[in-house]
């Protein structure tokens, strides 16, 4: 039976560890490793390079197998099981469950080789001996003694490569690679070379496995070389062009020399490596410069900038340009280091372990890197209309992982960056403008369709629930309401909510109509939720009625016999029970099985636990599948029962919470907390999917646990003994006291502004002008169930 505690918490003393002071550099508590690695559906696909929050440019590693290209393991571009790197490529998506980005890739060479024209035969070993990695910059020795450093602005990525002596110093310029080397990765480009200057622009054609669903993106860069090559080439389809300083086509790249190998320097040709022959050149770039490269020692450094835009060639100019003048590797470095300090600033804590602040820090730094930066700087953008556009307020973005990002990272952007989040709702206001529609996961400048439900509805009204204004509400409102109204036109370049007219007359989404019905049907339940508290706030009160009344819809899908929330038929039947498996991936779900959804009502716990009998019926339940989740063994599978590696029941041990018993669910948040999370390469449960696994730990390091899309907060144990959240509104601190944060504490109650909460939830309008909350923690003579 559950146990209601209200205990008043007013101790006057706080007794921790030896607490570490907060620091005043958060991004040395940063290991952009974590998340690099892991196996079959725990790979976290965090990309390891450098970039700055939300920058366009994301300069990282790609790196490969000596076996195979593994995909699944590279929708980031690096796995950190790999033994090469393939080159360094300029825009990534963070922690995507599919391939794409990864353009305009740099390979760092002796001379030029065939194989460097391919990613799967470009190969450089390394070891992470000889790697390193904070924010805004990655450093890495290549075996064959090449040091390469990576920092980044906004939209320009910096690349400094340092030859040895005893090499020849080549960058290869490859326009077709991309993260997805499954399937193709460019419709073509064209390059233009300028060797005297030291630059080369041009462009090349993404199609990656989420952008080919609309045609594909083009990605234009700018590049600035450092000193100027004195030999160049460009090729297509493997055929080599030397000395050419135009091409296009499809398979498309360049190649520039800086210094010969030495024994070729008087032969005035590339020498193709392994191949034994020769790309000669037809003309000698800038040969008086060919040994003015050699610095003390026989090293040769090129430096690099390469501007990236989105929008035109001359946005790819205007980017390196206002990024790069008067600028050098090293100010850009601290520079980016600065930009993530003032960031990750925002929330301070002490107490804890230093392991801990790694992964706290780490877990915010990866909650700040997607959606991603498309405007210029001069506030040109690609819109969903196919057609460049332009901020007037602001900065636009795109990559919003949507089915993900709304149940952790929205809520956790309102919370601590209300201004990202402005931008972000604006961003989704011109999106639905320009291309008809609000997206469920846009990519860069189209609708990809990925996923279900309607997650923009939920994110927005949560915007507007926080009181985030100045994003155009009122005709955002209007656009939220066509595809939770009606069914899109079947031209139109979104497919909206799918069987809607059937949801709105019947019910519920069939089975028969479309598959994952069950799944899509506790979407939609808890966008309407969100739609209908967005309106009450608007003072739109038939709007609110309408959607509150629609929000109650997930009901219809609750099979009594199984007790379980199952695929049902047009004609009002559950499939047949004799054959159901809770366990079990049925087509009534999406990503999930029946007990991963069963707990997909946060928005109205009370109407959940009715269906169930009650309060204890449904709290029992939670003990048997959380009971269950730890005695499963963890394998690179899907996890049967509770899953954090996936987004469905993120929020279960929380629903302990918002029925008002708190103190049964900390010691499940705890566990999940200290056993999905570690500083290591295979720290996170599986795709962090644009930050949502990151902004879980955060939010629940902080004892804090938002019902996306209402204003409510369920209570957990805090990590740490104090944290203090920047808002706009003022600041909010959380404290612990009693045990603080050693294994043997047990969650006992909490109080806010010196009153003692008397559920598990408190409101966004308790803490938005700034609060206090107070933890108590202690020691009870038997531990709660799983917290053995």
């Amino acid at each position: 039976m559950p146990v209601s505690l209200l205990i008043s918490c007013q101790p006057t003393t706080m007794v921790t560890e030896q607490a570490l002071p907060s620091p005043d550099d958060p991004a040395g508590y940063v290991n952009p490793f974590i998340g690099t690695g892991g196996l079959g559906f725990g790979v976290g696909a965090v990309y390891p390079g450098a970039g700055t929050p939300f920058g366009m440019v994301k300069a990282s590693p790609d790196t490969r197998s000596d076996c195979c290209a593994m995909g699944y393991a590279h929708c980031g571009g690096y796995w950190y099981e790999d033994s090469y790197i393939t080159g360094f490529s300029n825009v990534h998506l963070h922690g995507p469950g599919i391939a794409d980005y990864g353009n305009i890739l740099l390979f760092p060479a002796s001379v030029m080789s065939p194989d460097y024209t391919d990613s799967a035969t470009r190969l450089a070993a390394f070891s992470h001996d000889d790697e390193h990695a904070e924010p805004g910059l990655y450093q890495v020795t290549l075996g064959n003694g090449i040091r390469v450093e990576l920092s980044a602005t906004d939209r320009t990525a910096w690349h400094r490569y340092t030859f040895p002596a005893q090499l020849g110093a080549t960058l290869v310029l490859d326009l077709e690679h991309g993260v997805d080397d499954d399937g193709q990765t460019s419709l073509g480009g064209r390059v233009e070379l300028d060797p005297s200057a030291g630059t080369a622009w041009g462009r090349m054609w993404n199609y990656g496995s989420f952008t080919q669903r609309y045609g594909g993106n083009p990605v234009y860069f700018a590049m600035r070389m450092e000193p100027a090559p004195v030999d160049w080439g460009t090729w297509t389809h493997n055929h080599p062009r030397p000395g050419s300083k135009s091409n296009h086509g499809i398979d498309l790249g360049a190649w520039f020399v800086f210094k010969e190998e030495p024994g070729h320097q008087d032969s005035g040709t590339t020498i193709l490596a392994e191949s034994g022959s020769s790309w000669g050149s037809g003309e000698t770039g800038n040969p008086e410069l060919e040994y003015t490269l050699e610095q003390p020692g026989g090293e040769v450094t090129v430096d690099v900038q390469v501007g990236i835009s989105f929008s035109s060639q001359e946005g790819a100019w205007a980017n390196l340009e206002a990024e790069s003048l008067g600028r050098s590797m090293d100010s850009v470095a601290l520079a980016a280091r600065e930009a993530w300090n003032r960031q990750l600033s925002h929330i301070t804590v002490a107490g804890g372990t230093e392991e801990q602040w790694s992964i706290f820090y780490t877990a915010l730094f990866h909650s700040l890197q997607m959606p991603t930066l498309l405007s210029d700087v001069d506030g040109t953008y690609p819109g969903l209309d196919g057609k460049l556009h332009q901020t007037r307020r602001g900065r636009y973005y795109s990559d919003f992982s949507l089915w993900d990002t709304y149940r952790t990272l929205h809520p956790l952007l309102l919370l601590a960056y209300p201004d990202y989040a402005r931008d972000f709702a604006r961003s989704l206001s011109h999106m639905a403008r320009q291309g008809g529609y609000l997206p469920r996961w846009p990519c860069n400048r189209g609708y990809t369709g990925a996923m279900v439900g309607d997650p923009a509805d939920i994110v927005l009204a949560e915007t507007y629930i926080k009181g985030i204004r100045g994003w155009n509400e009122e005709s955002t409102f209007d656009a939220a309401r066509l595809t939770a109204d009606a069914p899109v036109p079947d031209d139109a370049p979104f497919g909206g909510r799918a069987d809607i007219d059937g949801y709105l007359e019947r019910g519920w989404v069939a089975l028969d109509e479309t598959s994952g019905s069950a799944s899509i049907t506790l979407e939609y339940a808890w966008a309407d939720r969100a739609l209908s508290l967005w309106a009450q706030a608007a003072g739109r009160s038939e709007e609110a009625a309408m959607y509150a009344s629609r929000a109650d819809y997930y009901a219809n899908t609750f099979d009594a016999e199984t007790g379980f929330f199952r695929g049902r038929y047009s004609d009002g039947s559950f499939k047949d029970s004799q054959s159901f498996s809770a366990t079990a991936w049925e087509e009534d779900y999406v990503e999930g099985n029946a007990w991963q959804y069963l707990w997909m009502v946060p928005h109205d716990p009370e109407g959940l636990a009715s269906l169930m009998g009650g309060d204890d019926v449904l709290m029992d339940r939670l003990d048997e599948f959380f009971q269950a989740s730890l005695e499963e063994e963890d394998t690179v599978a899907p996890d049967t029962w509770y899953w954090h590696g996936n987004e469905p029941d993120l929020h279960a041990a929380y629903m302990y919470a918002l029925l008002g018993y708190p103190e049964r669910g900390a010691p499940w948040v705890r566990w999940i907390r200290d056993t999905r999370y570690n500083d290591q390469p295979d720290g996170l449960d599986g795709n962090d999917d644009g930050g949502t696994l990151s902004a879980w730990y955060v939010l629940s390091a902080l004892g804090l646990y938002p019902v996306a899309g209402t204003d409510v907060f369920a209570l957990g144990p805090p990590l740490f003994d104090r944290a203090q959240v920047e808002m706009a509104g003022g600041g909010l601190t959380i404290l612990t006291r009693g045990l603080g944060s050693s294994p043997q504490s047990y969650w006992l109650g909490a109080s806010l502004d010196g009153e003692t909460i008397t559920g598990g939830t408190v409101r966004w309008g308790d803490i938005s002008e700034g609060a206090e909350i107070v933890h108590l923690l202690g020691s009870w003579e038997e531990p709660l169930q799983g917290e053995r």
